[in-house]
């Protein structure tokens, strides 16, 4: 596979050539209006520019894509868009929708619908089916580059992110970890071989994250907290050296459910949170689309099936009726607390707000032969 990236420093822009150079084909993803770099590109690479591809129509006056379509012959591609949200594009290009794909060589190109920056929004993984099929090279979303299973940032939550800060008035650090990201990979790949490497990147990116909390916390003396609530710590919902670095877990025997309520608590009397931060579906943003329910049961299940088998140490059958589950899925969540317990252990230590709280409050064996 072909893969470069061209910045445009000036509009702070990125913009990408992928393609296969056996095929001799590149496409374009986000060209900007100053074309002759991809032309230059091309040249210097014998290959050609066969598609022109836009990840979002609105706004576009910084945009080369049309521009470069006429020069290069390439096929335009963009956003095939709900009627209600259409614009009017009136030159010729090939709509794309949802799943539609690419074939340019070895590399196959997917597009994703993903609304959020704007209604016809797509992003587009890259494959190179030589080395899989199911595993993408990259994502492309915006403006941003996105590598393996690392999801693109929805603007409406940056915002959101943004607008939580100035409220809170504390500081807001914005550093990009997809360049150590990729450099991980790179050093990984010999070792990690072919295969599905999705869940051991995932937690790369939560320890890339936490290295760099923790050196800044070096650095300028700063006491990390550690993100995780009881739920997610209860069910191993976290990654050691990740997202559960840190010096004190403020929020550690608070289950997820409470954490909203407490949250809704602040907004009683001004709204300090922002409404969309409160609305959007818990994720770890790992993974596109990711969603903790597609591993986890709704909180409104699981915060009482917790709480039946830690705070009131009910028997899993109990613990079921209690909170009026499956006894099958109240049974997964006790393997799931059992064999987490190696991870909490090296949890830093918090304070006790339930009835009981991991840790001293509830010491348990990692190693045993029993079985919950």
């Amino acid at each position: 596979m072909l893969f470069e990236r061209f910045e445009d420093s000036g509009l702070s822009q990125f913009s990408y050539a992928v393609g296969c150079p056996g095929a001799g084909a590149i496409a374009i993803v986000d060209p900007r209006r100053d074309v002759d770099v991809y032309e230059t590109f091309a040249a210097d690479h014998g290959v050609e520019i066969t598609h022109v591809l836009e990840t979002h129509i609105h706004a576009d006056f910084a945009s080369g894509a049309r521009e470069l379509a006429e020069r290069t012959g390439a096929e335009l591609c963009l956003s095939a868009y709900d009627e209600e949200e259409k614009y009017d594009v009136e030159f010729s290009h090939q709509e794309l929708e949802d799943g539609s794909t690419l074939e340019l060589g070895s590399v196959r190109i997917r597009a994703l619908h993903t609304p959020g920056h704007t209604p016809e929004h797509l992003s587009f993984l890259a494959f190179d089916t030589h080395r899989s099929t199911d595993v993408p090279e990259v994502m492309l979303s915006g403006d941003f580059l996105f590598v393996g299973s690392l999801g693109r940032p929805d603007l409406l939550g940056e915002e959101s992110k943004r607008e939580l800060a100035r409220r809170l008035d504390i500081r807001l650090l914005e550093i990009p970890i997809g360049p150590v990201f990729e450099a991980y990979r790179r050093v990984l790949l010999p070792a990690f071989g072919p295969g599905d490497c999705v869940p051991a990147e995932e937690n790369v990116q939560a320890r890339i994250r936490g290295a760099i909390l923790m050196a800044l916390s070096n650095r300028f003396g700063y006491l990390v907290l550690s993100t995780g609530n009881k739920s997610e710590i209860a069910v191993g919902y976290s990654t050691l050296y990740g997202d559960m670095a840190g010096g004190y877990a403020l929020i550690s025997d608070v289950p997820k459910t409470l954490v909203y309520e407490l949250a809704r608590e602040i907004n009683r009397e001004e709204e300090k949170i922002p409404e969309a931060t409160l609305t959007k579906e818990p994720s770890a943003e790992l993974a596109p689309n990711q969603k903790d329910s597609d591993t986890l049961p709704p909180y409104s299940q699981l915060d009482p099936i917790i709480e039946g088998l830690v705070d009131l140490s009910l028997p899993v059958d109990v613990a079921a009726r209690r909170a009026r589950v499956p006894l099958e899925v109240a049974r997964e969540i006790a393997r799931r607390l059992d064999r987490s317990e190696y991870k909490r252990r090296q949890m830093p230590p918090g304070p006790k707000v339930t009835a009981k709280a991991f840790g001293e409050g509830r010491r348990y064996p990692i190693a045993h032969r029993f079985l919950v």
